[in-house]
């Protein structure tokens, strides 16, 4: 505004022009981190938890110097040979959360990473608190709470440089707890896509079998999950129970162990559906269960965008799920169908009429295979994982010789 006149075209000309150019070239390529520490409580086996191993193994995989931090649990042996394993009492942090602090800071500063990705609130605020003087930037994965809790996690999880959400529910429901949108990326969930498919014959017969469906008319329902209040496993004792009489054929088999299962046991037995409902405990065999049933069913309460679900699709099963965070990316009306939370009478009836109809369902569980094959692997969640960390990932200074 302060040249002369006769200047200001020739000086609109050189912006215009250095603008073309520069435009014109790639923004520089950040590299991948050189070590990367990824936090959780335990390694049981819930969704976070092979989330994170799912991460780790990938990455080491890809020559990324990875180091696991967690209490341990049943899913540590599935951690890549690569993997560094630190254990330590991450499990519950109430009132210790600077003792905890305290020893993940000689973790820190003999690993050096260029990046810390947490898996829980509280691995967030440890992972800040152990800090010196090297700020060492965190990416928070938001894998979800009760509707109710949003409001309390939202505003401390600014600890983070990103968040990532692991749907748009997830994220929705942070910002309007308090957390800033810009720092929230979505990332959806994915999983290990490969093991799952129709089981072989002679695997299917033996396990059908097992799970209490022998006949070639029985409907086979499935559902996997830890066995905990956020699962409400107790609705399928009531399915079955209203299912009875209508259709007969139709079995259930509850696969995972938990907090809840002498209560799920004991409920199952009061409500007299033994004949039709088998609780299995923990399996090592999941993949081969999923592709021996015919119908997957998650009931949960809430979720964040459940991988056993996922599983389920890529095992080619049609689906009856819940109305949780993620559903609506999960799913078409093609490959499944969503009923409204804890709608016990929805959920059977969506079931009995599947479990009569084999075209329709059939078709449900070929689409659901190819949508899961498509758009849920593992590798696509974990690659895009990366490439938010890489905005923020900070190559960690080399060692001062003495």
């Amino acid at each position: 505004r302060n040249a002369p006149p006769a200047a200001r075209p020739a000086i609109r000309q050189l912006i215009a022009t250095l603008v073309a150019r520069y435009a014109a070239v790639d923004p520089p390529t950040v590299p991948p981190p050189h070590r990367a520490m990824v936090i959780i409580d335990t390694l049981g086996r819930g969704g976070a938890e092979r989330y994170a191993v799912t991460v780790a193994n990938r990455w080491a995989g890809q020559g990324v110097e990875v180091a696991m931090v967690s209490a341990g649990g049943e899913l540590t042996p599935d951690l890549d040979d690569r993997v560094e394993v630190i254990e330590g009492p991450y499990e519950d942090v109430r009132g210790t959360l600077a003792t905890v602090a305290l020893e993940l800071r000689s973790h820190i500063q003999r690993f050096r990473p260029d990046v810390i990705v947490s898996n829980s609130l509280a691995t967030a605020l440890i992972g800040r608190a152990a800090q010196g003087v090297r700020r060492v930037p965190i990416v928070n994965v938001a894998h979800g709470w009760p509707a109710e809790r949003y409001a309390t996690v939202a505003r401390p999880m600014t600890v983070a440089d990103r968040v990532v959400a692991v749907s748009p529910d997830v994220k929705r429901r942070l910002v309007e707890g308090g957390l800033p949108a810009s720092k929230v990326v979505v990332v959806h969930n994915g999983v290990d896509v490969r093991p799952f498919h129709r089981a072989e014959d002679g695997v299917r017969t033996r396990l059908r079998a097992e799970l209490g469906a022998p006949d070639p008319d029985h409907v086979l329902v499935v559902t996997v999950g830890r066995l905990e209040d956020q699962k409400a496993h107790q609705h399928i004792f009531s399915i079955a129970q209203q299912l009875r009489d209508s259709h007969p054929h139709v079995r259930f088999a509850l696969v995972g162990g938990g907090s809840r299962a002498d209560e799920l046991a004991e409920l199952c037995r009061a409500v007299g559906v033994e004949d039709r409902v088998v609780l299995t405990g923990s399996r090592t065999d999941v993949a081969d269960l999923l592709g021996s049933a015919d119908i997957f069913l998650n009931c949960s309460d809430w979720e964040g965008m459940p991988l056993s679900t996922i599983e389920g699709m890529a095992a080619g099963l049609a689906v009856v799920a819940t109305r949780t965070e993620g559903a609506a990316e999960l799913f078409t009306p093609a490959t499944g169908v969503v009923v409204p939370v804890a709608d016990v009478s929805a959920m059977a009836d969506v079931i009995g009429t599947l479990a009569t109809d084999t075209d329709r369902r059939l078709r449900m569980g070929e689409a659901a295979q190819v949508r899961a094959r498509r758009h849920f692997s593992h590798t696509r969640m974990v690659d895009q994982l990366m490439d938010v960390v890489q905005t923020v990932a900070r190559p960690a200074p080399e060692p001062r010789s003495p």
